[in-house]
């Protein structure tokens, strides 16, 4: 079990440095309930243990290209008083249970979704083939991505990890905290006025701050009105070849759906990204988000993190006859591959 803070790699790492992280850690708490009750309202401990994991980070290199970066992280330990339980101690841009940053997946997810006029204009390969670093994801570890966020934005339990924050909790958090997203979260043809009207006060400012503060608001609706239309998928995206039975046609209806929400879920991140609410910059959308709200909510058992190897959600699974366990996963059939080699980004696998 990992808890998180609402500071960045970067932040942690020179708070660890100077032996100044036992004033965030002093107000945290276990997950437990009865260790909350006890303790009343923090009982974690900062311990002197360290440990070494491999991350994946997003920097510019000496040639301004943006890639990947295989490093190795230091991570602290922290132990509940009650229970003697040992827990990660993680900053805010470094998922639980993934070797790639909250960057790199926001990266290659906001690659594979398009913009809004060209919703997914390019195939899983095509995208992983265009990252350059010392290690990139597979287009399988992309697809895995997809499919997770996906629903989790859609708020099925299946695509949770253990501490998830829910996210029905997420969006109504941020709404009660940021007025403004919950304007985000209107209905389309009501932002596109709003966008006009913050034109019109722009065009008719007199000074020139008035006329930065209408062009702050301006954009900040223009996102929110580009956030709040569904986007269109191409069937290539969902749709298998040989989509003949009910089964196949049921998936693809499903994967449609999780990419749909998987748009908007991204599109909600720059959204608050734009508002300016988010505080200190962490490198990605995802982690503005998290940090937004853990500085806001003493939450510390919760933490933003989605599960990646998902072939399909729990509803969609094929519930055989006689079984117990309607989440087991079916064995599939070995199929015979005619090579060995990762097919071009122009492939027909999409």
């Amino acid at each position: 079990m990992t808890v998180t803070i609402p500071v960045p790699y970067r932040t942690y790492d020179e708070l660890r440095r100077a032996n100044t992280l036992e004033a965030l850690v002093s107000t945290l708490c276990c997950e437990r309930a009865a260790c909350r009750e006890e303790a009343g309202g923090a009982s974690l401990v900062l311990t002197s243990t360290v440990v070494e994991r491999t991350a994946i980070f997003l920097a510019w290199d000496r040639y301004g290209t943006l890639g990947t970066v295989r490093t190795t992280i230091t991570i602290c330990q922290v132990r509940c008083g009650i229970c003697k339980s040992r827990f990660r101690l993680l900053p805010c841009d470094v998922p639980p249970h993934k070797l790639y940053t909250f960057a790199v997946i926001e990266f290659a997810l906001v690659a594979y979704c398009g913009d809004v006029d060209r919703p997914f204009p390019r195939s899983l390969r095509t995208v992983v083939a265009q990252i350059h670093g010392d290690q990139t994801p597979s287009h399988t570890s992309l697809h895995g991505w997809s499919e997770g966020l996906g629903a989790y934005a859609s708020g099925r339990p299946v695509g949770e990890l253990r501490g998830a924050i829910p996210v029905s909790w997420l969006l109504g958090k941020t709404e009660e905290l940021a007025s403004w997203f919950r304007q985000a979260r209107q209905a389309p043809a009501r932002l596109e006025a709003a966008v006009r009207e913050a034109a019109a006060e722009e065009v008719s400012a007199a000074t020139e701050t008035a006329r930065a503060t209408a062009a702050r608001e301006r954009a900040r609706l223009q996102a929110a009105a580009l956030s709040a239309r569904r986007p269109e998928v191409p069937p290539v995206r969902y749709k298998p070849p040989r989509a003949s039975d009910a089964e196949d046609a049921e998936k693809s209806r499903g994967r449609r759906e999780r990419l749909q929400q998987l748009c908007m879920f991204l599109r909600w991140a720059l959204t608050m990204a734009i508002g300016g609410q988010t505080g200190k910059p962490a490198g990605s959308r995802l982690a503005h988000w998290s940090m937004f709200v853990l500085e806001r909510v003493q939450q510390p058992s919760w933490q933003f993190c989605f599960r990646s190897a998902l072939g399909c959600t729990g509803s969609e699974h094929v519930i055989p006859r006689g079984s117990r366990d309607c989440r087991c996963r079916q064995r599939k059939a070995r199929r015979s591959c005619p090579t060995r080699e990762r097919s071009p980004p122009g492939g027909t696998n999409e």
